[in-house]
């Protein structure tokens, strides 16, 4: 079952009518917002969003503009408490009578049931931002206290942030394509996130630590293990430097996911050749690929690709080039 996803832009309008049809279909009608602008850069807006098990979770690109969560909404009933990340600012987000102005990678929190102001600035043609929520009660009912944390910076230097922008990172490139239960799955992972941030209640972090922070944290490592995979020399140590967490953990981690370190350093190693192969550009000799995805040894190299694709590194790339 495919999940509930929503990829609406501004192209869906007429280009003279673009803000207007915008403002009153998306901003107005389905995020509940008022929309304002004052700038000579044409208009244009994309937002990717997905809302699973009352968990929210939005990707938006948007040309300078003003969005507010006026009282003229607030009596429709939406009362989540929502993390607002600058994916690569710099956004200005306003309530309760502060202001903060969000950086590249930075975030704070608002909410829903109370008006908020957040703005792409005039000094960039097109920003990007984040939007997690969940409802107020049930965010609450995980955490210690809930306090005044609202439209202030949270600090960019704080790990348990800097792994929920990477763990949404991952959410955004997978969201689409699975389904309804794995995208469940990875939203309450992210909303796990968010707690661990705002401070959970002692059973809530407990259950984090088994769940959310783990799948977490595995994701981090796969990640990054795909960005340094073609480096011959990387070990469960180095990866785990990487990461900020011990060579034993790395360890624990791949095991609690049904693998090891090795297996999933082969199969991140053998995926980029394959996408490399795939690619009818591609002019590279199969074991200069290899070399270049960090085989070493390109007798193992073929052997494992039999095995893993059921084909030689040649019938793959002499298949795509027949169609």
């Amino acid at each position: 079952m495919p999940a509930p996803f929503l990829d609406f832009s501004s192209d869906a309008f007429p280009a003279g009518e673009r803000f207007d049809g915008w403002r009153e279909e998306f901003a107005r009608n389905v995020l509940g917002i008022n929309a304002w602008r004052d700038s000579s850069i044409p208009f244009w807006s994309r937002a990717r969003l997905t809302a699973v098990d009352g968990v929210v979770f939005g990707d938006y690109e948007i040309s300078p503009c003003v969005t507010e969560r006026s009282r003229e909404f607030l009596s429709d009933g939406r009362r989540d408490l929502f993390c607002v990340a600058a994916l690569d600012g710099p956004l200005r987000c306003v309530q309760r009578g502060r202001e903060v102005v969000l950086q590249p990678r930075q975030m704070t929190f608002m909410r829903a049931d109370e008006v908020g102001v957040i703005e792409s600035l005039p000094s960039r043609p097109m920003t990007s931002y984040r939007v997690v929520g969940m409802d107020t009660d049930r965010m609450e009912s995980r955490l210690r206290s809930l306090g005044d944390i609202f439209a202030q910076p949270v600090d960019p230097a704080d790990p348990r942030a800097a792994l929920f922008m990477s763990y949404t990172d991952f959410v955004s490139a997978n969201a689409a394509p699975v389904g309804v239960e794995e995208l469940r799955l990875m939203m309450h992972h992210a909303v796990d996130l968010m707690t661990l941030i705002l401070g959970p209640r002692p059973d809530s972090l407990e259950a984090i630590r088994n769940t959310g922070l783990r799948a977490a944290r595995l994701t981090e490592l796969r990640t990054m293990m795909a960005r340094h995979a073609a480096n011959p020399r990387l070990t469960a140590e180095k990866l785990g430097v990487l990461c900020g967490i011990s060579e034993r953990y790395v360890q624990l981690l791949f095991e609690s996911a049904g693998t090891t370190f090795s297996e999933s350093l082969l199969a991140a190693r053998l995926d980029n050749v394959k996408r490399q192969l795939l690619d009818p550009a591609s002019q590279m000799p199969v074991s200069r690929i290899a070399l270049a995805c960090g085989f070493s040894d390109v007798s193992y190299f073929n052997r494992s690709f039999k095995r893993r694709f059921s084909m030689t590194p040649g019938e793959m790339r002499r298949g795509v080039r027949k169609v």
